[in-house]
This record gives C-alpha cells, structure tokens and sequence, in this order.
C-alpha cells in the first residue's frame, strides 16, 4: 500500500491525545501521513509524519478571516496532494471540506467527535447554529467518496433523522481507544478511613457538569471524600464556566484543583485517584473515561449520548440522571462501598481491554480506509 492522508485537526495538543495513536498505526500499514494542524508555538517533530502550522482559530466566527483560511488550506492541499482527507471536529471540518470540495474523487472522512454547544442548548442562537452546522454537512455529504465517523450511535442517528447523509455515508466508530501499555492496571483498594478521591478531568464548561461535580463535592464536604479537578477554562466557549466562580469553589477544604494536566501526565493523576466522574450534558466518546477506566477506575456519569457507551450499568460503574446531584450521590457512595471497590475496579479494565484498545480502534479506521 502506498496511500498518503492528510489530517487537518485543531491543534497539537488533541493530535497528540487523540489521534496520534491513529497516524502512527496507518505509518505501520504504509500510510504516508501529513498532518495541518495549530502548533501554537512548538517546534515538535516525528520523523515519519509532515506536520505543517495551520492556526485554526476555533473560537473566531469572522467571515473574512474564514475565508481567508479556506483559501490558505485549499493551497495546502494543492501542494501536499493526498488519496484520502481525514477531518476531525466541526472547525477542521467545515474548513477543510470547503477547501476539498472541488476535488469529488478523494476520500473524505469527516470525523464527529461530539456535537457540542449548538446541539446540547435549545437558545435561538444555538438552534440557528444547528441548522446551519446540520446544512452545511448536507452539502459535503452530496460530495462523491464522502464518509462520516460517528462515535455514537445517538449522533448518527441525529444525522439520518435530519436527512444530512445516508446509511452507507455513516459509521460509528467508538471514539480513538486506549493505549494499554501507557495507562496500566493498578491493584486499587478503598481503605477505611483514607478519603475516596474522585477525579473531573476536563474542560471546565457548563455543559461538561463542572458546576454538579463542585455542588456534590460541597454537599459531600464532612463525609469522607476528596474531589480533585483537572483542565481548563476555555473562555472562548460560550459555555465555559466563570472564572470566579471557579475560583470561590476552591476555597472549599474537599476540592484540589491540578489546573491543566498535559497528556503524558494523565497516567499518573488517574493512578493517585480512586473513581471517575463525569456529569457531562453529552459527548462523543469521552476518551479520558476510557483511560481512567483503563488504570482500573470505576465509572460515575450521565446517562446521556457518549458516555453511557462507557458503563455497564452495575459492572464497571453507574449511570445517573444528567443534571441530578442526588442520584450522583447515591451512585458514588455505591462505588467507594469498600466490599464492592475492587470488582468495579477489576471490570473496568477488562470491559477497555475487550472493546476499546488504541490497536482495535485504529485497525477500524484502516479497513475504512482501505476500502474506500
């Protein structure tokens, strides 16, 4: 095989995280790999992958500014020619299959890592914003050799209830998987009178439930519970959470704030914690759940789009009302049960080792490929 793929995603940092794993399987499988992507300011380098800096800017909604970057992708593309075009999340998406469009014969695989504020609020800003997200992917989905990745079957379904794409046009393919030999089993044990640490790691929006996991560690504050936080505010989101308001909650004695954990660190922060909560509003496939899981960590979410594709309900986990403290609450004091800690424990690990490996997600990804 000598096929070359030209990935646009948003920037390095999620490259590395979430797709990198990808590249370097297609290189084994004698893909050429080139990769468009913000470098904000790093000089990384891989022998066998091209990377060039592209600054997507994912927050602007400037007109001129977009356009201007199509024109300046369409040109990356005319010199760098590819078989396939691998876009990942809505920016890289709309960006690159405005500047691939007159080229009807690639293969186009746009990825749809989660479908975010436009999708999760019901204000007319958001509404308009669906629409328009929803027409715009009906207009590349008429493109011959077009393919969509779902992570989810309920996203998928949302595409195909709104007539954006066919049956044929849409897979699922559940998230990027887990590297086992980085995020390894650890024998984990609940031990009397040691506080449960439970771990948030991800961006501090709104809709990711950043303010349920402060008002449960509030609730929880005189019972035997540490409540650890990692990630970002990313004000660019109009739902980030406000940074004061982040910032009075950590006043609270249960709640330890480790700012933003580069992706080589993770491991270690999913070793030193013991259960993993996300109260998110919905996801695509939540990768840090999977990497958590992975190190042996029971599972603590919402019973929503993404996550619940994590838990089996009462073997690696629980699943809870989205928005719900209480049920929360009562579904983490299940799981910090010290008879019951190490099954959970043991499940979770053994339910990514089954179906979410790095090696399994990436090989789907290459028969894709392969036979388009």
């Amino acid at each position: 095989m000598d096929k070359k793929i030209l990935i646009v995603v948003n920037n390095l940092d999620f490259f590395l995280s979430h797709r990198n794993t990808l590249a370097q399987e297609l290189i084994k499988n004698g893909f050429s790999v080139i990769v468009i992507t913000d470098m904000v300011g790093t000089n990384y380098h891989d022998k066998n992958i091209k990377f060039i800096d592209f600054a997507i800017d994912r927050a602007s909604i400037n007109p001129l500014s977009f356009f201007l970057k199509v024109i300046k992708l369409r040109k990356y593309i005319s010199i760098y020619p590819s078989d396939i075009f691998y876009f990942v999340s809505h920016k890289s998406n709309i960006l690159g299959g405005l500047a691939s469009f007159f080229q009807p014969n690639k293969v186009t695989i746009f990825s749809i890592t989660g479908l975010g504020y436009a999708f999760i609020n019901n204000n007319l800003v958001a509404r308009i914003l669906k629409l328009l997200i929803l027409w715009i992917y009906s207009i590349f989905a008429k493109k011959a050799n077009a393919l969509f990745v779902f992570q989810n079957n309920d996203d998928r379904r949302l595409f195909l209830d709104h007539r954006v794409l066919n049956e044929k046009q849409a897979t699922i393919i559940p998230g990027m998987g887990v590297d086992l030999k980085k995020f390894l089993f650890q024998q984990r044990e609940i031990i009397d009178h040691n506080p449960v640490k439970v771990l948030f790691a991800g961006r501090l929006l709104i809709d990711k439930g950043i303010q349920e996991f402060i008002t449960l560690a509030s609730r929880l504050k005189n019972k035997n519970f540490e409540f650890h936080i990692s990630g970002k505010l990313d004000l660019e989101n109009p739902n980030a959470v406000s940074a004061d308001d982040f910032a009075k909650c950590l006043n609270e004695p249960n709640i330890i704030y480790h700012g933003y954990t580069q992706f080589e660190e993770m491991f270690e922060l999913y070793r030193a914690t013991d259960i993993f909560l996300l109260p998110s509003y919905r996801e695509g496939f939540p990768k840090a759940a999977l990497e958590a899981a992975a190190t042996g960590q029971p599972l603590l979410m919402s019973n929503v789009p993404g996550c619940r594709d994590c838990v089996v309900e009462g073997l690696n986990g629980f699943l809870f009302k989205k928005g719900s403290v209480e049920e929360m609450e009562l579904c983490l004091e299940k799981l910090a049960d010290l008879n019951n800690y190490q099954y959970f424990s043991k499940n979770s690990r053994q339910y990514v080792e089954e179906n979410f490996s790095a090696t399994y997600i990436a090989n789907k990804y290459i028969n894709l490929m392969q036979f388009s």
